[in-house]
């Protein structure tokens, strides 16, 4: 066989294509680890517009979860909280590629485990303050770890801490069931990056909801506050203030619209005062909650009634404007007023005297319209003691010695 002999032509040449190759290898390791920083970077933006589009905590850490599984190829990822506490984490989100094992798939949101329960030596619970990976070969594994990994068919686990203001809150664990993973530097620093957005989030989500749960405690107050400013204290009927504003915009409504009628009721409860001197003034107050809600069960929503103060009672029926109906009101009103109340092993019957005012008359003013019913109410109320002398036609014990049995229908 011939010997080939290289001249220096063929030596430079093969020098050239080595010094070639050399450089086509090193342009595409470079390539790769642009192309690597590229997607790790993509991952970086993603992940801080995830953050930044929803202040939702469900929607944000189950996208980080779906997003770290995709770029590490994790068979599975959850991210849970962290009781420092009591050792123990519940899981907050949890995603899963296609080469999860159907032990890895089975769901456990909500689901609270023991992080490390205390070992018989006396060692110290493991705190995972930093980054701590372990696998199924791991012969220093602790007997718990060991046993979750069989549980749920994996081979190896990192876990990445999430830490705001100083304190773990939360724990990024990721799963690879397939085989035991070698991470590498690249990827356990993105993962850092990543748990440390996720950790911004975390804390964001936890103000967001805390500043929302205080406006929303704060407004509850408000509303109290707007509601007891404007309401009785016993009957929880609009006081004078609220209906004094009611009326007014009654009165401005019908200087609107003509057809917008309307009355107001003034009503007294007839010698009242026997109720809390017989009875006491617990009962008596209780006697004025019954004539409260029987006042209320006559009129519709758009109307009111008021306790204008002691056992006076301010009504504004929109819709009357003719004084027939608001007589055959007023009939009604006496009506539910009379029916016989139960006290104190009694019953006892009450009348009311009542006087109105209705729009078509022509007053002015709020104050007009109140005047105006209340006078009518005390002529009526006169008129009464005139052809009533006994007072017992006001305030009417009826079987004084009945026991505590309530007959049916009498309201309590």
């Amino acid at each position: 066989q011939e010997e080939i002999i290289y001249d220096e032509n063929d030596l430079m040449m093969a020098k050239l294509l080595a010094s070639t190759a050399a450089i086509a290898f090193e342009n595409a390791n470079l390539f790769q680890q642009i192309e690597q920083s590229y997607t790790q970077q993509k991952a970086l933006h993603d992940s801080a517009i995830i953050i930044t589009s929803s202040l939702n905590l469900d929607t944000i850490l189950t996208k980080i979860s779906e997003q770290v599984c995709s770029l590490l190829n994790a068979t599975s990822v959850y991210i849970s909280n962290y009781d420092p506490g009591t050792q123990t984490y519940c899981i907050l989100a949890e995603a899963f590629s296609q080469f999860a094992s159907e032990a890895e798939r089975r769901s456990d949101l909500g689901i609270t485990y023991n992080y490390h329960p205390e070992s018989g030596n006396g060692s110290k619970p493991f705190i995972p303050h930093k980054l701590r990976y372990y696998d199924i070969e791991d012969p220093d594994l602790d007997a718990h770890r060991l046993q979750h990994l069989r549980n749920f068919g994996g081979h190896s686990v990192l876990e990445i801490p999430l830490q705001a203001s100083g304190k773990i809150n939360a724990i990024i664990m990721i799963w690879d069931s397939r085989c035991k993973r070698v991470f590498t530097p690249q990827e356990i620093a993105l993962c850092e990056t990543i748990a440390l957005q996720a950790s911004i989030a975390l804390e964001n989500a936890t103000l967001y909801y805390q500043t929302q749960e205080e406006l929303k405690q704060r407004k509850l107050l408000e509303d109290e506050f707007r509601h007891k400013a404007l309401h009785d204290t016993l009957t929880h009927l609009p006081n004078r203030v609220l209906f004094s504003d009611r009326l007014e915009q009654a009165i401005k409504k019908k200087k609107r619209k003509k057809q917008a009628e309307f009355a107001v009721f003034y009503l007294d409860l007839d010698n009242f005062k026997q109720v809390n001197d017989t009875f006491g003034h617990t009962e008596g107050d209780r006697v004025l909650e019954i004539v409260a809600k029987r006042l209320s069960s006559i009129i519709r929503t758009e109307d009111t009634v008021s306790r204008f103060g002691g056992d006076e009672f301010l009504m504004l029926v929109e819709g009357i404007g003719d004084i027939t109906v608001a007589e055959l009101f007023v009939g009604k009103i006496q009506t539910h007023i009379s029916r016989p109340i139960s006290i104190c092993n009694h019953q006892i019957q009450i009348s009311c005297s009542v006087g109105y005012t209705v729009s078509s008359q022509g007053l002015k003013t709020c104050q007009e319209y109140i005047d105006t019913a209340d006078q009518y109410m005390y002529s009526v109320k006169n008129l009464n003691k005139k052809i009533l002398k006994s007072p017992v036609d006001f305030f009417m014990l009826v079987d004084p010695g009945l026991e505590r049995a309530d007959p049916p229908g009498l309201e309590q």
